[in-house]
């Protein structure tokens, strides 16, 4: 079991580029093909039709400013609570529910998608413009990890796209500091403050923050344009906030993106987290959820050299093999909508263990979220520290402080506020 979480941890430290998707696949093809494939679906919509229609029209209006036709790029929004946003090969542009709650403006949201939008013309994601074929194994993986150039180079396109489309391009600015204030606040709610400051350990291909702002805002110089905040407010209001959550009700396991799980009787299960462990009479079983970005160069460097089956397990997109060498294991890698499930068990016949378990798996509709954006608009002056919260009748005064710039907390203004869902 040891074996596993070491396993599991660097899943979660991971984050790179996923390779190319294939077009034509065999039943059984190589690993780093099926994963490609898995993870560019495992970014899962977030299904409100009008909140994407209207992402997609200022997607649009950035690629139109680009000199590009819109049909160039597939936007997605996720039902990732995470503050993020990507830019995948083919055209993929993948923006999270979190970083629409934790922008500001119309034009910081053109500001993001500006920036992934020119990662893409750039070719940045693409595997080879660094000199690595489609088809890669475990050795390649660190050949997709962006750098600071690139980063440079991207936050310059965006500015030009967002001034040539009628946005204030200072927005590419504000908008890296609303993602920050939203990851901040996650961080702090699971470690300590010394820990979020010194950042998780792993290389950061973005230029150093301070630097990179003020660069920025050189480039940006004294252009202005569109903010469109009051539009792009009445957008969110009511978006889903924070993590759904999993249940374990009995043998019942319901997953946070609407997995189920019906174990045997003998079965004995303990849920910690979004982490399903059991034991049964042949073996044991563990259920990871895993979040997307994070797996892409994890999944390559452990799978890549190994078969794997594709399936559609509860209608979904799926690959069985093993995740290690070590005999008397089998693993399921499921796509679950904004995260992606591993499925792992251990025991004299682990395969057909898991095979009989993911006849048991079954999709429902996800759980909603507790909270959901709401807006109030300021009758007095109010502080960030002070009266925010009391303003928004909130009770997380905190999120609330993580929601909203500074600059907007004045008389008259609207304000991101929380409330119980409806």
């Amino acid at each position: 079991m040891r074996r596993l979480w070491i396993f599991a941890t660097g899943f979660a430290l991971a984050c790179q580029r996923a390779p190319s998707t294939p077009t034509t696949p065999a039943p059984s093809v190589a690993a780093g093909q099926v994963v490609s494939d898995l993870l560019l679906g495992s970014t899962g919509e977030y299904t409100d039709p009008e909140l994407a229609r209207y992402v997609g029209r200022v997607a649009a209006r950035i690629a139109r400013a680009a000199g590009s036709r819109k049909d160039t790029f597939e936007l997605r929004v996720s039902d990732d609570f995470e503050p993020s946003a990507d830019a995948l090969p083919g055209g993929v542009l993948v923006i999270s529910r979190g970083a629409l709650a934790a922008l500001e403006s119309e034009a910081e949201l053109a500001a993001v998608i500006a920036h992934e939008m020119a990662h893409s013309l750039a070719g940045h994601p693409e595997p080879e413009r660094h000199g690595v074929p489609a088809r890669v194994d475990s050795r390649d993986v660190g050949a997709f990890a962006l750098d600071a150039d690139e980063e440079r180079q991207a936050d310059a396109l965006a500015v030009r796209y967002l001034g040539a489309a009628g946005y204030d391009p200072k927005a590419l600015a504000s908008a890296l500091d609303a993602l920050g204030r939203g990851a901040q606040h996650l961080c702090r709610r699971r470690h300590s403050a010394a820990e979020c400051s010194q950042g998780d350990g792993e290389p950061d291909p973005h230029p150093e923050p301070a630097a990179r702002r003020a660069r920025i805002l050189l480039l940006a110089g004294t252009t202005s344009g569109e903010l469109g905040r009051a539009r792009y407010l009445a957008s969110i209001d009511g978006l889903p906030l924070g993590e759904r959550s999993a249940k374990l009700s009995g043998r019942r396991f319901e997953s946070a993106d609407g997995l189920v799980i019906e174990l045997p009787p003998e079965w004995t299960p303990t849920l910690s987290g979004h982490v399903l462990s059991a034991k049964g009479p042949d073996g044991e079983l563990v259920i990871l959820r895993l979040h997307g970005r994070a797996l892409r160069a994890a999944l390559l460097r452990e799978v890549t050299l190994r078969p794997f089956d594709r399936r559609v397990i509860a209608g979904r997109k799926a690959v069985v093999g093993s995740l290690t060498r070590e005999p008397g294991n089998a693993a399921a890698v499921l796509d679950s909508g904004a995260f992606v499930h591993v499925l792992w068990t251990s025991g004299h016949d682990a395969r057909a263990l898991l095979l009989a378990l993911l006849r048991r798996v079954r999709a429902v509709a996800p759980a909603r979220t507790p909270i959901e954006l709401g807006l109030t608009r300021l009758r007095e002056r109010a502080s960030p520290g002070a009266r925010l919260p009391r303003a928004c009748g909130d009770a997380d005064p905190e999120l609330a402080r993580a929601l909203n710039d500074p600059r907007w907390i004045q008389p008259g203004a609207f304000v991101k506020c929380v409330r119980a869902s409806k």
